[in-house]
């Protein structure tokens, strides 16, 4: 869990949930975010700024401390709730809309585009970089989009216009049209089913 030194609260990372102190019961705001390796980082944003390792006390940030655990099969806090429909360790993108829902992140990476439905919404998620995606809704204007990947660039089949990663169409009828990002919570299968076991789980369509 997270604590905030303001109030002492402690924080669920996977709810964003305060569960003691002061705050318990309060929500934090979730934004999207992403999960990028360094190189593909760079070269969508080359004017990062990057924060410095020099922060006054002695860190390996070099190294990573969890050596094998993205591989194994070892869990350092054992769960109550668990799902044998996924390997533990797979990658997911968890996708909360009152209803929960998880996408392999190896079959967004695969198929660099999904269209689907969460409840009632209407969700496109894409992958143009390895263990990086992103989801938006798929509603411009109220007229409802469905994406494809076609040689090399994402195309929506209703007014064949072309979309970058960040959500913005840059060519076609829709040029300047952004579509809105949605929050999603990348993690490991495990994790996402210790807090909604009733997930249920996308099936790539044959």
């Amino acid at each position: 869990v997270m604590y905030d030194r303001n109030t002492d609260s402690q924080w669920s990372q996977a709810l964003g949930i305060a569960i003691t102190g002061e705050m318990t019961e309060s929500h934090l705001k979730r934004i999207p975010f992403d999960v990028a390796r360094w190189s593909d980082w760079k070269s969508l944003y080359p004017d990062t700024l990057v924060l410095t390792t020099d922060t006054g006390f002695f860190r390996a940030y070099g190294s990573d401390p969890y050596g094998d655990y993205y591989i194994d099969s070892r869990i350092i806090f054992p769960v109550e709730n668990k799902d044998d429909r996924l390997f533990l360790k797979e990658k997911i993108s968890g996708f909360d809309n009152g209803i929960h829902k998880a996408y392999k992140l190896s079959d967004i990476e695969k198929n660099k585009v999904i269209n689907d439905d969460v409840g009632d919404k209407k969700i496109v998620l894409i992958s143009l970089y390895p263990e990086m995606a992103r989801a938006f809704t798929r509603i411009v204007d109220g007229q409802i989009l469905e994406f494809e990947y076609s040689n090399g660039q994402i195309i929506d089949i209703q007014t064949k216009s072309t979309w970058n990663f960040d959500g913005e169409s840059i060519e076609g009828q829709l040029k300047g049209k952004k579509l809105q990002r949605e929050v999603y919570n990348p993690g490991f299968w495990f994790e996402w089913v210790a807090f909604h076991p009733e997930t249920l789980l996308y099936l790539e369509k044959n």
